[in-house]
């Protein structure tokens, strides 16, 4: 009897010895668990979490695991006393909701860290389209594989490239190619049956819609054939950005697509950022100025029409415009645009004026939309609306890019706000596939993190350079004239002089930006 007994003590005391050998891998597997991803979340943390606020993450991580550890020190030393089990369990606890919080903190940091990496374009995707004449017979590239193939000459030469290797990949052969000097020449040759087939950026297709004698160009002919290509974007000097000034170009590209790609740009704005100071002067270039292209100096043509040619011909076209460098670049289309602001909830934007606009839709007919002169609080399609009307306006395209400005003003505000810097996920995924930026990941957390550390509101002045309307010949278009702006060149002086002040540090007055 007394052998049963001892093999059954036996028994009873290994599987103690078991269940408390489990216990003790579970505790050591939540408390390396906790220590790991503490410091997990503090790294990722740190790239937002402004300064002051560091210490007093640390030191909670570090309470919290200090307790968990001593807990589960005190259950190991006096395993078999009373209320042993319950220091244990609290250092469970206290360890699984440390795991847990850590865990979805530190992966939504990751995320966010993820998607603005993923914002930061090192090249920018064009679309091109092989086009035939209405009437010709060939439906598809392959039909059209014995052409001779026109394209244009004045348009990115490693892009045509790279459109002709894929029209040979589908056409399983090399194809004869033929420069024209212009897409304007191009077109024409098409259309005067002297080529039967052309390779045609389809943002100038977007061009050929504005000019007088082309707008029917899309019910002359066919497209039979349409790829995307990349193409590389400069690299610019950067800024320390919370310690030094630096300006921005913002663009605005006129197309609906889920996806960022070349095309006109109806929005020309230069943000000059003075960050120790929390200043910003906002000046806006009419789409419709005269303007020396830096891709082929001499030529003058409307802004607007740099798009077409790369985001890089945007850029260094007004920077020999004002004389300046230009360090960052944020484009964004209309599509991003509504999804932003809705993104954010909604934005409160000042108009200078009453006055009613309508889009136009394929999809949701005419919509009407009213403002009234002072504060309007307007969603992604009203803000749309509100940005690009300009022929309800009695300055057209002046009148236009002070709207503008009066939008990225209302949108700087809101996102500027703690609470949505806090928590904005949600918000980059709303527009990560519709906006591309120079910005580097690293350099928008410093932005943020300065921002928490100091919410104070930016002062955000604005400048919108006018001039002299004519009809001119432009380089895009030189059969007849169409309306340009001549800027004023007093303004264009005056605004080199604000970028100047800006660039070394001194703070504007409403005064300084009042046309001489």
């Amino acid at each position: 009897m007394s052998k049963k007994n001892n093999r059954h003590e036996a028994t009873a005391e290994t599987a103690s010895v078991k269940k408390l050998t489990g216990l003790m891998v579970i505790g050591i597997i939540l408390l390396v668990a906790q220590a790991v991803l503490s410091i997990a979340i503090s790294f990722n943390a740190f790239r937002f979490i402004p300064a002051k606020y560091r210490i007093a993450e640390v030191v909670v991580l570090v309470v919290l695991f200090v307790a968990a550890l001593v807990l589960f020190i005190l259950w190991m030393l006096n395993k078999e006393k009373k209320g042993a089990k319950t220091k244990y369990v609290i250092a469970c606890v206290i360890s699984v909701i440390s795991v847990l919080v850590c865990s979805i903190g530190t992966a939504a940091l990751y995320k966010v860290h993820e998607t603005l990496d993923g914002m930061n374009e090192s090249t920018m995707k064009s679309k091109y389209g092989v086009y035939v004449l209405k009437g010709n017979s060939a439906q598809t590239i392959t039909d059209a594989k014995d052409y001779v193939f026109g394209f244009a000459s004045d348009v990115n030469s490693d892009t045509i490239n790279k459109v002709f290797e894929k029209i040979g990949e589908e056409c399983e052969q090399e194809v004869a190619k033929r420069p024209y000097a212009s897409q304007l020449e191009l077109v024409d040759a098409l259309l005067d049956d002297k080529v039967k087939a052309i390779v045609l950026s389809e943002a100038y297709v977007d061009i050929l819609s504005d000019i007088w004698g082309y707008s029917k160009f899309s019910q002359k002919t066919r497209l039979i054939y349409e790829c995307t290509a990349e193409e590389q974007v400069k690299e610019r000097k950067k800024s320390r950005l919370t310690e030094e000034s630096f300006i921005v170009y913002v663009g605005g590209s006129d197309t609906r697509d889920a996806k960022l790609t070349t095309s006109r740009n109806d929005v020309n704005i230069l943000a000059v950022v003075n960050p120790k100071d929390k200043q910003v002067l906002l000046i806006n270039t009419p789409r419709d100025c005269q303007i020396d292209l830096s891709v082929a100096p001499g030529n003058m043509d409307k802004l607007c029409h740099c798009g077409g040619k790369g985001i890089d011909c945007s850029i260094d076209t007004l920077a020999n415009l004002y004389e300046t460098e230009i360090n960052y670049y944020a484009q964004i289309n209309f599509t991003g645009i509504i999804a932003l602001v809705d993104a954010l909830g909604g934005v409160t934007v000042e108009s200078d004026r009453t006055f009613t606009t309508t889009t136009k839709s394929s999809l949701h007919g005419d919509t009407t939309f009213d403002f009234v002169e002072g504060e309007n609080t307007i969603d992604g399609q009203k803000a749309l609306a509100f940005a690009r009307e300009r022929y309800a306006l009695k300055e057209d395209d002046l009148g236009r890019g002070a709207h503008q400005m009066a939008l990225i003003k209302a949108l700087a505000k809101k996102a500027m706000s703690p609470a949505v810097l806090n928590d904005f996920t949600g918000l980059l995924d709303s527009v990560k596939d519709m906006t591309a930026t120079n910005f580097s990941a690293s350099e928008i957390e410093s932005l943020v993190q300065m921002q928490l550390d100091d919410p104070a509101e930016w002062d955000i002045l604005t400048y919108n350079l006018t001039g002299q309307y004519v009809k001119a010949y432009v380089a895009s278009y030189s059969k007849k004239k169409v309306d340009t702006m001549i800027p004023d060149e007093q303004q264009l002086q005056q605004i080199k002089g604000l970028i100047y002040k800006v660039m070394n540090g001194d703070v504007l007055t409403a005064s300084d930006v009042e046309k001489k």
